[in-house]
């Protein structure tokens, strides 16, 4: 997400406690605030990712049930 589009974000906010959103506003608020979590989300689970249990001394998980197990 670019810093502008965080700037309005962050603009809109100040603007909705002064008075309320216009519709325009308020759809333009939303759309960017999707592709704002959209970012968040995709970043928490691309470092997610990189974890296994063993990183953490526990064991392994078994491999979940309907999977091939490895042999």
């Amino acid at each position: 997400m670019k810093d502008e589009e965080v700037a309005r974000i962050n603009e809109l906010a100040r603007i909705k406690k002064e008075r309320p959103l216009t519709p325009a506003e308020t759809a333009e608020r939303k759309v960017l605030y999707d592709k704002y979590l959209k970012g968040i989300r995709r970043n928490i689970r691309s470092q997610l990712g990189t974890y296994r249990p063993e990183d953490f001394g526990d064991p392994p998980l078994p491999p979940a049930e309907g999977s091939p197990a490895e042999e």
